[in-house]
């Protein structure tokens, strides 16, 4: 049990490094952007995402991070069909809902990551068939339109994912204020 959980995780080092490369390469990028505010009041409103969150919320943003660069990943290596990663998707989406309190929306969320990974494993075998079989207009087309409409969908739950969590900041700070 032990050796197989082990074997997941390293079938995963290349997601686990490109997670940590975007993570460091967005922190810099942000500690840069730290460094030269001017204390706008719009430019601290625009910051304030990362400052007056609880711990639970920035957990929440970083499965809902992690996920989105789970679905960029996936469309860049396009490994082999494997149920570790449906559960990888599943996991994060119950880590983000649990978090931020939003119990109704897992079941809406789960049916959307299996939809997205369904979309993921087609993209997988059209693009084995082109390797294997022959290059089809067509399916190329209908490869890249996938791929264009799985990033928006990812996109799209992400800010989705990120509004949430602003909105149960905002409604925890004002009870603090009351």
């Amino acid at each position: 049990m032990v050796n197989d959980i082990l074997v997941y995780i390293l079938e995963l080092k290349s997601f686990i490094i490109t997670f940590l490369v975007v993570v460091i390469i967005l922190g810099i990028y942000l500690n840069y952007k730290f460094k030269r505010i001017n204390f706008d009041v719009k430019k601290i409103k625009k910051y304030s995402l990362f400052f007056l969150s609880s711990n639970l919320s920035i957990i929440s943003l970083s499965a809902a991070l992690m996920s989105y660069i789970f679905i960029i990943w996936y469309l860049l290596i396009l490994p082999k069909f494997h149920i570790m990663y449906l559960v990888l998707l599943f996991g994060l989406n119950l880590i983000f809902n649990l978090f931020i309190g939003k119990y109704i929306n897992i079941i809406t969320d789960f049916i959307n990551r299996l939809f997205q990974y369904i979309l993921l494993v087609l993209i997988g075998y059209l693009i084995g068939y082109l390797y294997d079989i022959r290059i089809v207009w067509y399916v190329v087309i209908m490869v890249i339109l996938l791929t264009v409409f799985i990033l928006i969908n990812s996109t799209y739950l992400l800010l989705k994912n990120i509004n949430d969590i602003l909105i149960k900041d905002v409604k925890r700070n004002e009870k603090k204020s009351h």
